[in-house]
């Protein structure tokens, strides 16, 4: 980038020119030793292949006898060998202390992250040819940047996580500049007008400005900006008019009203990628419909992940100034809701869907299409919703997280979206992907409808119900009292993850074989199921929260591959006993070696074992 080897004329984005390049050098075996951390996509880091490396070296293996002989006293001969080698320094504070040397003004890389920076010298204006310069997580005032704004040759710059409060109007001269980084400074309340004059600008990243208040008035001057990233802007309310006409975006995370129009006024950016959350308000008027039709979020293609965040006033004020409810307004904006979700149907290609704040009291039928490629939701504080939709019909469904809906009353068995086909014999549905199931705070839920006898028995029918489901998590939903068991036994043999909350639906347990993961919480019995301890488990991790009816623990030592156990909360525990450690003594005689004495349990795989907040504990028994 900054030696300008990905060209400066091109149409598309400079991160996918640069990328592009480096994976057909890749694949040409310019670089090896490819590091990426579990479960991300993104390489860390890498090395130049050693054949490539080599042959470098001895390319270069006489420039040191060509170089001329410098006689600067204020910088080392390795320094400034460097600059005129690769015109790169990474992490070298010295070039900056005392003073910036004429020595080094060829430099074009300058990488000064995290170098504990308190200011930024005057002279650091002679780096007239840098290109590149990363002054990331260093402290120092807004008027240290006016030396900056004299390298009219910039095109990326770091200053991010810097305690900036301000930025000087002179940004405005760096008329090259492709990328600007502000993020992390907390205390930036504005952007300069001038910001605007940067018609090359193509990224600019405010992420976790968090008093940054608005954005400029005259942003649409910056017609060639695709990235826009503002996450974490909580002070961040409203754009200005012009950031409509900003076509070519490709990343906005955030979404808030823009002159009057609360989403409508993304009708023309199609090109938008990635991650976009969604401010909405909701008012009592066919407006808001209208608006969320506008977004044509159906063409949006490339939109991957989307957030809907629902807000509005359903209050209003009585006759002593005290804030109550607007019953009045409140079925009218559950009417408006239900046809603003409508509206916002979003492309097949979305992936993940999050709706949080959702007044409405029904679920659009967009959402349950076998056509979408959904992957995730996430339906949070959905306060109206009573009924859950078919959402096994999603065919690549794998994560669903339920929080939060206080009128959820029951979940019939229709939730599952099981159609069964009478020509195939084949039954569609049944959430074929699923693998993490959660319910957070349903306070009001009573009944999970169980699947028949026949869909239960796997040779009938060719059916298959939640086959890959992983993970099951209930918590804080106490008036669920029973769990489906034909349908557990189903999941049993997939299952590795259980977090369960409550004395009633622990008792409802029955083994799980494959189990890996075992969470209680609030379990209010004297006595834990027998089976959770039998040696025959697969557990590896065992917590117990806030168990308050247990005032002893249950022979844990049993389990052979429990590696980790925490207690925590245990209210009433007074004595742990040595029958906590399962140990159990099996005597045998054979004819070679006579009588021989094995004992089991003691946990023979544990590494870690944490005790909290158990306030009357006071003994703990030795062995033998």
């Amino acid at each position: 980038m900054a030696m300008g080897y990905l060209g400066s004329n091109a149409d598309d984005d400079w991160k996918v020119r640069g990328r592009g390049y480096f994976d057909y050098l890749s694949m040409r075996s310019l670089f090896q030793d490819f590091y990426m951390k579990d479960d991300d996509i993104k390489i860390k880091s890498f090395m130049m292949h050693d054949i490539v490396h080599d042959f470098a070296e001895f390319l270069r293996k006489n420039v040191g006898s060509r170089m001329k002989n410098t006689t600067c006293k204020d910088c080392s001969h390795l320094l400034v060998s460097r600059v005129e080698k690769y015109r790169s320094l990474f992490l070298c504070k010295e070039v900056l202390d005392p003073h910036v040397c004429d020595c080094l003004t060829s430099v074009r890389l300058l990488d000064l992250r995290g170098c504990g920076l308190q200011a930024i010298p005057k002279e650091i204006e002679k780096l007239i040819h840098l290109r590149w310069l990363d002054l990331g997580y260093n402290e120092f005032v807004g008027d240290d940047l006016k030396s900056i704004c004299k390298l009219y040759n910039l095109q990326f710059l770091w200053v991010g996580w810097c305690g900036l409060q301000e930025i000087p109007l002179e940004i405005g001269n760096l008329r090259e500049l492709i990328h600007l980084d502000l993020s992390g400074n907390r205390g930036l309340r504005e952007l300069p007008e001038s910001l605007c004059n940067l018609s090359k600008l193509e990224s600019l990243d405010v992420n976790w400005c968090s008093s940054l208040c608005g954005l400029p008035q005259g942003i649409h001057r910056l017609k060639k900006l695709k990235h826009l990233y503002n996450k974490d802007t909580d002070s961040l309310k409203q754009y200005p008019k012009g950031i409509a006409e900003l076509t070519s975006l490709v990343t906005l995370n955030k979404v808030f009203p823009c002159d009057g129009n609360k989403v409508g006024w993304l009708k023309n950016l199609n090109r938008l990628s990635g991650e976009v959350e969604m401010w909405i308000e909701i008012s009592s008027c066919c407006d808001s419909v209208e608006d969320a039709r506008e977004t044509e979020l159906g063409i949006k293609m490339h939109i991957q992940e989307l957030r809907i965040y629902f807000y509005g006033s359903t209050t209003t004020t009585d006759g002593r100034g005290k804030q109550v409810k607007d019953t009045s307004s409140s079925s009218s904006s559950t009417s408006v809701s239900n046809e603003v979700l409508d509206a916002l149907h979003p492309h097949p290609n979305l992936q993940h869907l999050t709706i949080r704040g959702y007044t409405g009291s029904r679920l659009p039928g967009w959402i349950t299409s076998p056509l979408n490629q959904l992957t995730s939701i996430e339906l949070h504080l959905c306060e109206c919703l009573s009924l859950l939709p078919p959402l096994g019909k999603l065919p690549l469904l794998e994560t669903l997280e339920i929080r939060v809906l206080s009128r959820l009353e029951s979940v019939g068995r229709e939730f599952l979206g099981i159609a069964t086909s009478s020509s195939m014999g084949t039954i569609a549905g049944g959430f074929p992907k699923l693998k993490k199931l959660k319910f957070w705070k349903c306070i009001n839920w009573k009944k999970w409808e169980d699947i028949t006898v026949e869909e239960e028995e796997e040779d009938n029918v060719a059916i298959s119900i939640m086959p890959c489901l992983t993970e099951l998590e209930i918590r804080d939903c106490s008036r669920l009292t029973d769990l489906p068991q034909r349908l557990m036994r189903k999941v049993s043999s997939s299952l590795k993850v259980l977090h369960i909350y409550g004395s009633k639906l622990v008792d409802a347990l029955k083994p799980y074989p494959n189990l890996r993961e075992l969470i209680i919480y609030h379990y209010e019995g004297s006595q834990l199921p027998r089976w959770i301890t039998s040696p025959l488990n697969q557990l590896i991790n065992v917590e117990l929260w806030f168990c308050e009816g247990l005032s002893s623990l249950p022979p844990l030592g049993n389990l052979p591959l429990l590696e980790t156990l925490r207690i925590e909360g245990l209210h009433e525990l007074e004595y742990v006993g040595r029958e906590f450690l399962g140990i159990a003594t099996t005597t045998t005689t054979s004819c070679s070696s006579g009588t021989n004495n094995i004992i089991d349990g003691g946990f023979p795989k544990l590494k870690k074992l944490s005790f909290w907040r158990c306030p009357k504990w006071n003994k703990w028994e030795d062995i033998q």
